[in-house]
C-alpha cells in the first residue's frame, strides 16, 4: 500500500524523499484529503476567497456548525486529544505519537493529551495472566 503525506513547503505527495517533514495521512481518509487537495495551493481549508482560513472563522463557520448538528460540544484542538488517546489505546509507538502530536516529549502527550475510560483501563488490567 502507498503512504502518503501532507508536506508544508509542497504540499500532498507520496514522495517520501522530498519530504522534511511528514505528515502520514490515514488510508481511511485519504480520499477527504485528495477531493480537498489543490496542487496550486498549500492549504486544505480556504476561505471564500480560496485563501488561508483564519482559525476563529474556521471555527465558527466550519466547526461549531458541525458541532451544532451532532450535538457534541467541543473545539478543534480536542481532536489532537482523541488523537493521541486512540493512538495510544492502540499501543503506538510513543515516539512517534510524541512526533505526529508535535511535541518535545512523551510525558506532555502522556500527561495532557491521553486521556483512558474505564474500558481502557479495564482491558489493561486484563492483561494480568
Amino acid at each position: 500500500m502507498k503512504t502518503f503525506f501532507i508536506c508544508p513547503k509542497i504540499g500532498f505527495t507520496s514522495a517520501v524523499s522530498i519530504c522534511t517533514l511528514k505528515f502520514p495521512i490515514h488510508p481511511k481518509i485519504l480520499p477527504l484529503i485528495k477531493n480537498r487537495y489543490n496542487k496550486n495551493n498549500k492549504y486544505l481549508i480556504l476561505n471564500f476567497k480560496g485563501q488561508k482560513m483564519k482559525y476563529d472563522n474556521y471555527y465558527r463557520e466550519k466547526f461549531l456548525p458541525i458541532m451544532e448538528q451532532l450535538n457534541m460540544k467541543h473545539r478543534p484542538h480536542d481532536c489532537r486529544h482523541t488523537f493521541a488517546t486512540l493512538l495510544s489505546n492502540a499501543n503506538a509507538n510513543a515516539t512517534a505519537i510524541k512526533k505526529m502530536i508535535g511535541h518535545e516529549s512523551y510525558i506532555t502527550t502522556e500527561k495532557i493529551y491521553t486521556h483512558k475510560d474505564i474500558e481502557e483501563l479495564r482491558k489493561n488490567v486484563e492483561l494480568i495472566k
